[in-house]
Parts: C-alpha cells; sequence; structure tokens
C-alpha cells in the first residue's frame, strides 16, 4: 500500500469499508430483496470502476446450483469434513 514502508498487515479503511459495503448491499439483495440488479461484483478501486459479473448456474454445479450445497450449510456433506454423525471414529 505504501511504497519503500515495510508493513506485514496493511489496512487502508476507506478500500475496507468499501468491499465491506459492497458485500452487505449484495448480501441484502440475495436476502431481503433489495432491488439489485447484480449480485456478484467486481470493484476495482484503482481504476475508479465497479462491473457485474455475468455469469448462470450450471445445474450440475456442487457450489452454485439448487442440487448442490447451496444454501445448506452443515447439512451438506464435504469430502474433507467428516462427519461424526455418519462416519463416527
Amino acid at each position: 500500500y505504501i511504497p519503500n514502508v515495510r508493513e506485514p498487515a496493511p489496512a487502508v479503511v476507506s478500500i475496507n469499508g468499501m468491499v465491506a459495503s459492497t458485500g452487505v448491499t449484495m448480501m441484502l439483495s440475495a436476502v431481503a430483496g433489495l432491488p439489485v440488479a447484480a449480485r456478484h461484483q467486481i470493484l476495482r478501486i484503482e481504476q475508479g470502476s465497479m462491473r457485474p459479473v455475468a455469469a448462470a448456474a450450471h445445474p450440475e454445479c456442487v457450489v452454485c446450483s439448487t442440487a448442490g450445497c447451496l444454501g445448506r450449510g452443515d447439512t451438506w456433506p464435504v469430502g474433507w469434513r467428516r462427519d461424526e454423525r455418519t462416519h463416527p471414529t
């Protein structure tokens, strides 16, 4: 963030605020029906731009399809997580 300054964990409050605000707006759009057309956006601070990402859910995608894990939380078995209810040690 700052040329020629060694900072192991830099933070720029204004950038963090913009990213957090954009994330909350997208979440409100998805959960509460806030009328925002794009729920997935790319914020380019250095260019002063924000643009929507145009992508459609693939019907067989394990992440974004309604048949996959979307919205299932801990009830969805994940390959790297051992579920003690179905696989006791």
